[in-house]
């Protein structure tokens, strides 16, 4: 479970190299939140176990499965080939389907990226039930940063789609931010480049998307459900700020591996975890004044609630109102 926009993806795809991880199926399984969701089937629904599992197929020993392909929530396999989406050396689709031998298989964890879970209603409660023995990888990002990584991918979304793909979202979210800056008061230190560029009903959209869904970083209040139903024990806690460190990935996969309880698996090389090439195509680099910033940080009441979250956590993760360079 983790924020939405922190960085899952990232360690999804990094994660589902190891020999004894696999995401199955696709990244984001939505399964609680889809297929067995309180919202869709009522709170009463009994999830379909064996529906669940089916997204995690079991994999022959001496064979690993091709990487996932796609972009951030989108990543999946077609397993409409299943062989095809193996790497078995020496072996043969009849050799496969004759293997029936229960230790012939390899013990693998699944593992479902799906970070919606953490914000919706019921998802805990729905997972705790079947999984109650679980285990939880929470990547933790500064919440404005996270606020405003999402809703520039949704304003970007709005704008290819109602442009045909026409228009340049970056410049038109840019220019808008730039627009609020200025409407709201806070473009005179010349951080903002004034409201040229973005219409009417765009700079109303970028206000809405501004303030909207601020629960989304209200972390503690949804741990608080979580740790409920777990335990804290159950929790590996991951500043985003790791996955761009250079020095820490296979330490740091070596920390998961301990944390899930399967074997260290050595990876080929270091680096940072974080790939920019499997986020969404469409969400690139711009630049929000530190005055708007530090609004939303008042707005949201971010010194209560992240403090109060370090509590928990045992530890400050220095998270600011600034932009803080990588």
């Amino acid at each position: 479970i983790s924020c939405i926009n922190c960085g899952t993806t990232s360690l999804g795809a990094y994660l589902d190299g190891h020999a004894h991880l696999s995401v199955g199926t696709k990244k984001e399984h939505k399964f609680f939140v889809m297929k067995c969701a309180d919202e869709r089937q009522g709170p009463s629904y009994e999830c379909d176990t064996q529906a669940y599992q089916k997204e995690f197929p079991s994999l022959p020993k001496g064979c690993e499965w091709n990487p996932i392909s796609g972009e951030a929530s989108m990543m999946k396999r077609d397993f409409k080939k299943a062989f095809a989406n193996m790497k078995c050396p020496g072996l043969t689709q009849s050799d496969l389907d004759s293997t029936v031998a229960q230790d012939a298989w390899a013990d693998v964890w699944g593992l479902d990226i799906s970070p919606k879970y953490f914000f919706v209603s019921g998802a805990a409660r729905r997972i705790h039930k079947m999984m109650p023995h679980a285990r939880m990888i929470a990547l933790l990002r500064n919440p404005v940063d996270r606020h405003l990584s999402h809703i520039e991918q949704k304003f970007n979304m709005m704008v290819l789609r109602k442009s045909g793909g026409g228009t340049n979202s970056l410049s038109t979210f840019q220019s808008c931010v730039d627009a609020v800056a200025v409407k709201w008061g806070f473009s005179a230190s010349g951080e903002g480049a004034g409201p040229s560029g973005c219409s009417s009903g765009m700079l109303k959209a970028a206000e809405q998307f501004l303030l909207d869904e601020k629960d989304y970083s209200y972390y503690i209040d949804h741990f608080k459900i979580w740790f409920d139903l777990y335990g804290k024990d159950k929790f590996l806690f991951i500043p985003d700020t790791t996955l761009h460190d250079p020095t820490i990935r296979q330490r740091l996969m070596d920390e998961i591996s301990a944390f899930a309880g399967v074997p260290a698996f050595q990876y080929a090389d270091d680096g940072p975890l974080y790939d920019e090439s499997l986020t969404h195509a469409s969400v690139k680099k711009w630049t929000i004044p530190n005055s708007l910033r530090q609004v939303l940080w008042d707005i949201f009441e971010l010194d209560a609630r992240n403090a109060e979250l370090y509590k928990v956590l045992g530890k400050d993760l220095g998270w600011t109102a600034q932009k803080v360079k990588k």
